[in-house]
C-alpha cells in the first residue's frame, strides 16, 4: 500500500510482514527513510546532500526485529542503488549484526561520488567493514532515472544495472573489499529513443554465463 502527500510518496506498507517505510523531505530533498517493524523502528537512513546530489547516507540499525528472528523485506536502498550493490551491503550488515548482541545498535555509512549525473563510486564503511564500488556507464537513457517508489525487492531485481539516481545505464560495477575484487558487466540493445530494450548481464570471470532481461515501454 502506498501513501502520498503533495504528489510525493510518504509511506509504503508491507502488511504481510508487519513492516512499513516512511519518507521525510526537506523542501525538494528526501531527508530520511525509516523502516518500522511491528510499529517499532528497525532502521533509519539519514541523507546528506551537496547541492542537489546525495553524497552520504547514514544507516542506523536497531534490535527491534532481530530479537524475534524476523527478516525485513522492505529496503529503501533497493530503489536507489543497483541490487548488486545492495546485496553486498546487506551481507556486510548481516555480518556486523551477527557479531553483536541483539540489544546493540550499529551504524553504517555510504559515501557517494558523482561524475556528472551518474554515481561513479560508492564506499561502504561501518565497524571495521569496508566495500568499494566503481561504476561505469553508457551515454543512453536510464529508464528508471528519478524513480523512487515502494516496489519490493523481487520486483526490481530485473534492473540489476539501474541505480535510479543515475541518468545513464551502468555498463560495469567493480566491487572491492579488503581481499578481493569482482566485476559485473552489462551490455545493451537500444530503441530509437536511446532506451534499453535488452540487457545482458555477466561476470567478467565467466562471460559465457549470462542473464538476459527485456524491457517494454
Amino acid at each position: 500500500n502506498f501513501t502520498y502527500e503533495n504528489n510525493r510518496i510518504t509511506r509504503v506498507d508491507n502488511y504481510t510482514n508487519s513492516e512499513y517505510i516512511t519518507y521525510e523531505y526537506d523542501g525538494d530533498h528526501l531527508k530520511s527513510a525509516t523502516v518500522f517493524y511491528r510499529n517499532a523502528i528497525a532502521c533509519t537512513w539519514a541523507i546528506s546532500y551537496d547541492g542537489n546530489k546525495i553524497t552520504k547516507m547514514t544507516g542506523t540499525f536497531y534490535d527491534t526485529y532481530k530479537k524475534e528472528g524476523a527478516q525485513l523485506q522492505l529496503n529503501p536502498l533497493s530503489h536507489l542503488l543497483p541490487p548488486n550493490v545492495c546485496e553486498s551491503i546487506a551481507q556486510c550488515e548481516q555480518k556486523m549484526a551477527d557479531q553483536r548482541h541483539t540489544e546493540e545498535t550499529y551504524t553504517i555509512a555510504l559515501l557517494l561520488t558523482w561524475n556528472g549525473d551518474n554515481i561513479s563510486k560508492i564506499v561502504f564503511t561501518g565497524d571495521g567493514e569496508y566495500l568499494e564500488f566503481l561504476l561505469q556507464y553508457d551515454d543512453k537513457n536510464c529508464p528508471l532515472y528519478g524513480l523512487l517508489g515502494g516496489i519490493e525487492d523481487y520486483l526490481v531485481n530485473f534492473t540489476y544495472g539501474h541505480p535510479t539516481f543515475s541518468k545513464n545505464n551502468v555498463t560495469s560495477i567493480i566491487m572491492k573489499d579488503d581481499d578481493d575484487a569482482d566485476t559485473i558487466c552489462f551490455a545493451y540493445q537500444y530503441d530509437s529513443d536511446k532506451y534499453p530494450v535488452l540487457q545482458t548481464l555477466y561476470e567478467a570471470y565467466d562471460p559465457d554465463d549470462k542473464q538476459v532481461f527485456y524491457f517494454e515501454y
